[in-house]
């Protein structure tokens, strides 16, 4: 959309408890602020990288397709997974690891954290 700002969403814990997840679960506003925005670049960093991989036996795994539908662009810091020892391991189809550095975010018009 002409005019609309382009938003880097960045999530460092991804669950923060049962109340947070029932009543304000970030990846479902990220989806909703997707679709609504045109566009927005979802950045996983910290323990949240995790869900940038395949996920392990009876774990839930992040909607990224749902995501994706919605104009989401998900993204892996590669600084955490090298910190995380998950360098090695492949991610998720449509998910990149990028630099988490300045420009990044310097390459948006706003950064939220969520």
């Amino acid at each position: 959309m002409p005019g609309t700002p382009s938003v880097l969403a960045v999530v460092d814990a991804p669950y923060r408890g049962t109340v947070e997840r029932g009543y304000a679960d970030c990846f479902y506003l990220s989806f909703v602020l997707g679709a609504q925005l045109g566009g927005l670049t979802l950045l996983l960093r910290g323990e949240a990288v995790l869900l940038g991989h395949e996920p392990a036996d009876g774990v839930e795994p992040l909607d990224l397709d749902g995501l994706r539908a919605a104009g989401v662009r998900v993204l892996v810091s590669r600084a955490d997974r090298d910190a995380l020892g998950l360098a090695a391991d492949p991610l998720r189809p449509g998910v990149e690891t990028v630099d988490d550095d300045g420009r990044l975010w310097a390459a948006h018009d706003a950064v939220w954290f969520v």
